[in-house]
């Protein structure tokens, strides 16, 4: 999904793609009350990336060189990865969904007007 946000945000004329509800979360959060969320992150931040499970023995890691093999992004959480964004489906819809927003309030309001 995040590759394909980012084939259709280098191919549309558009400023800003937000892709997945966290990122819209954040942004829209530090747009209304713009600090807390950096002091929220600052204090959650370290205590957040930890974990109680040991570190395999031998396990690679690339701290000093790049590790040998085919590794990815893959991990623990890959269970609760999701394929798809309704937020990233609505981004791309926005005129979309504007226009049909726009409709519905018309009809509600002439509906209302109508019906009195």
């Amino acid at each position: 999904m995040t590759a394909t946000a980012i084939v259709w945000a280098a191919t549309h004329r558009r400023r800003e793609v937000w892709v997945g509800w966290p990122a819209a979360k954040a942004i829209l959060s530090s747009r209304i009350v713009p600090g807390i969320g950096d002091r929220l992150a600052a204090r959650q931040a370290y205590d957040s990336q930890m974990t109680l499970e040991p570190a395999q023995p031998g396990r690679p890691d690339n701290l000093f060189t790049p590790v040998a093999g085919p590794f990815a992004a893959h991990g623990r959480f890959d269970a609760q990865a999701r394929g798809a964004s309704v937020q990233w489906w609505c981004s791309k819809q926005r005129w979309t969904l504007t226009a049909f927003a726009a409709a519905l309030a018309v009809a509600v309001i002439f509906l209302a007007r109508w019906s009195n």
